[in-house]
């Protein structure tokens, strides 16, 4: 069996185990209407979709990995949440017992921390590999939600110049892509559940990952690292592309921890979730969006390390009713040949149409050089790059559990965060639970 399937594999297993130990009993939870879910979140039924597309992308797996997380917090809340007599709200311990909110969500952001080592190695790191042809010796995916170990063994050597960059920058990538997909789930809602914030806060990985996880520059541990490889990697690598020198790109670096760590979508959900699960202990968080009559926002930053060096994201999600809209600009500093410029949409609950709902997106951007001919044709690599992605989501409803998922899409050429380089059409299918 040849190694690069074993991650195929594992989703596959997780896609057929983890629907049917998700379905416990639900008698802690009122039988609600799919479409008359209260907004005074005393409900613990949720969604847990889970999708094929021949790892592609880092979309699809995100999602995947999501429903899993959600239905290991689904499956603990089942077990320590009941219905207040008064109001029907459900609560995770009464307010005394503090402590043992903590040890429960604990166990429940150990699980999804070791889930997002799988995606940050398998459909991070490992998925740049693939892209460039590196050759992938073996995965180590370790169980345990107390310390399993998960990374990736493949041929560095085999990787040019840019595949590097992106390959050093893929684990973080995909925990970013795992984050915001958990975000943007929860933000359709009034409210949403307590362990929604568990993989959202995992965009503070690189942040933390370049502020304290990364050596002095010059140090005997950046000679010779033993944390902070990633960080290390790419700035080193970088720097043949770059007039910084290795301090200077740390450095902006840092500045970019920084604007990512300022994310007003973060604090304003940080200040939400201690105050609505800690301090009150309901099983549901507030929606932090700012609500002005009809219409609901709320501003977000964020920061990626990319082949044009420091990528820079601010936008915002707006919500009309039931339709969920996030518009973002993205731009980067840039190395010597050239820099990076993009807008994009994300449109969910676009549409309902009896049982369908559609959900669409598109990404526009502007590249100084075109990274997949660099060493292979100069003109190519220097004409630049101007292209496009576009998705639309479908979801049919079969009843009230189950719907069926697809989406087509097509992406140009040109670096887009959690997309390959490569231009080309995509398919995923896949399946919705709701229960």
């Amino acid at each position: 069996m040849k190694s690069k399937n074993i991650c195929q594999i594992l989703l596959f297993m997780l896609l057929l185990s983890q629907p049917i130990i998700g379905q416990v009993q639900d008698s802690i939870s009122i039988s609600n209407e799919k479409e008359n879910v209260s907004s005074e979140g005393n409900s613990l039924k949720d969604h847990y979709l889970f999708v094929y597309d021949g790892l592609y992308d880092m979309i699809g797996s995100g999602k995947d990995f999501l429903s899993i997380s959600h239905l290991f917090g689904r499956g603990l809340d089942e077990l320590t949440c009941h219905p207040n007599e008064n109001t029907g709200i459900y609560t995770c311990f009464e307010k005394k017992n503090f402590l043992e909110r903590i040890l429960i969500d604990g166990v429940n952001f150990i699980f999804t921390n070791w889930l997002s080592t799988a995606q940050h190695e398998c459909m991070g790191h490992g998925f740049r590999a693939r892209e460039f042809n590196a050759r992938i010796n073996q995965y180590y995916i370790e169980p345990g939600i107390f310390g399993g170990e998960a990374r990736v063994d493949f041929n560095r050597e085999d990787l040019p110049y840019y595949g590097l960059l992106l390959e050093e920058a893929g684990g973080s990538e995909s925990n970013t892509v795992f984050s915001r997909e958990s975000f943007r789930q929860s933000l359709i809602n009034d409210n949403f559940y307590h362990y929604y914030f568990y993989s959202f806060v995992l965009k503070i990985d690189l942040p933390m990952y370049i502020l304290g996880g990364t050596p002095e520059v010059g140090s005997n541990d950046w000679i010779n690292p033993t944390q902070g490889r990633d960080v290390i990697r790419y700035i080193k690598a970088f720097k043949s592309k770059s007039n910084d020198d290795e301090q200077q790109i740390y450095k902006s670096a840092q500045k970019g921890a920084y604007w990512s760590l300022a994310d007003p979508s973060l604090l304003i959900s940080l200040y939400n979730y201690f105050r609505d699960y800690f301090v009150e202990g309901k099983a549901q968080v507030e929606n932090p969006m700012i609500k002005i009559n009809d219409f609901s926002f709320l501003p977000f930053t964020d920061f990626h390390l990319s082949p044009f060096g420091d990528e820079y994201y601010i936008g915002s999600y707006v919500k009309y009713h039931k339709i969920l809209y996030e518009v973002y600009c993205r731009w980067a500093s840039g190395n010597i040949d050239g820099e990076s410029f993009g807008v994009g949409v994300s449109i969910s609950n676009l549409t309902q149409f009896q049982n369908f709902r559609c959900d669409a997106g598109f990404d526009l951007w502007k590249q100084g050089f075109n990274l997949l001919y660099y060493d292979k044709d100069d003109h190519k690599y220097r004409e630049g790059v101007i292209s496009e992605n576009v998705y639309v989501n479908i979801l049919y409803q079969l009843d009230k559990t189950f719907s069926l998922f697809g989406q087509v899409s097509y992406k140009g050429e040109g670096y887009l965060m959690g997309r390959p380089v490569q231009s080309g059409f995509n398919g995923k299918i896949g399946v919705d639970f709701y229960f």
